[in-house]
């Protein structure tokens, strides 16, 4: 009795224990479903909820700004099974990606790469005069993109066929995840999130005091979330602070990039760089 007591005793404390000794932290709010391992330096997740499967941009190499081809995208399914590990091979370092019409837009340093999503085939390049550190990229109902630059302050725009600079400015310091809620288009900029008209170019603060914003999604009207790279994701809501949902800065592996998120199932799919996964977990909310 004494031993079957202690092994449920263990059971319930070793993942605490073991959590404690690497000194992760994550919220009841935060639960872990999955981890799929495999990849190779995954930056970016694009989850595809009604075909089942999501993408995930590979680097393939440490070094986020090399332009030597190593990099590529795989398929992954919502249940964290690797589909396809090399659908589409030959990219120069591959981050944010966005889908527009039956294309999927990729981003590689200084270009961005349209992809034939029937065929994993990159079928077109569109060069981006001035771009240093291209990162994340969203796409407006109309088919108009918008991409970041981290290193210029610069969002550039690609429509029609034409890459022209959609607004640059000093107060963007390393401007990362953009996405649009409504008509409006959300950055991650500095340490705050601001809005962008894309008719006027009007800029407003949307949230304030974030830290570091890579990835960033919509949870509700109200509320988002959005992960610091080296290892946080907050949860946010109007006219409040930041929550902290999950936080593995205290590893060398294990970094927040630009995570996926499943608005139906509240499910978060996070690439942790470094450490080679795409980790599962659901959104707990009241």
């Amino acid at each position: 009795m004494k031993a079957k007591l202690l092994s449920v005793i263990m059971a319930v404390l070793l993942p605490v224990i073991i959590m404690a000794q690497n000194d992760i932290y994550q919220s009841e709010k935060f639960v872990k479903i999955w981890e799929v391992k495999g990849l190779s330096v995954p930056e970016s997740v694009l989850p595809v909820p009604a075909e089942g499967i999501m993408y995930v941009s590979n680097i393939g190499v440490n070094n986020p700004t090399e332009k030597e081809g190593k990099g590529f995208i795989s398929i992954l399914t919502l249940d964290g099974k690797i589909k396809n590990l090399k659908w589409c091979t030959g990219l120069n370092s591959p981050k944010g990606m966005a889908i527009s019409g039956d294309k999927l837009f990729v981003t590689e340093v200084d270009r961005v790469a349209e992809i034939d999503l029937k065929t994993g085939q990159k079928i077109k390049d569109y060069p981006v005069e001035g771009a240093v550190f291209l990162n994340d990229i969203a796409a407006e109902k109309n088919g108009a993109l918008y991409i970041s630059d981290s290193r210029t302050g610069t969002i550039h725009r690609l429509k029609d066929g034409v890459v022209s600079v959609f607004i640059r400015s000093d107060d963007f310091p390393n401007p990362n995840g953009v996405v649009f809620k409504k008509d409006m288009l959300l950055l991650g900029t500095g340490d705050k999130i601001v809005k962008i008209d894309p008719s006027t170019k009007e800029v407003k603060d949307y949230r304030v005091n974030t830290g570091g914003v890579d990835g960033l999604a919509v949870v509700n009207n109200e509320t988002v979330i959005f992960s610091d790279w080296p290892g946080k994701i907050h949860i946010m809501n109007a006219g409040e602070e930041k929550e902290l949902l999950l936080d593995t800065s205290s590893t060398e592996m294990l970094k927040t990039a630009d995570f996926g998120y499943e608005s139906n199932k509240k499910l978060v799919y996070i690439p942790t760089f470094f450490g080679n996964s795409v980790v599962c977990y659901k959104l707990e909310l009241d």
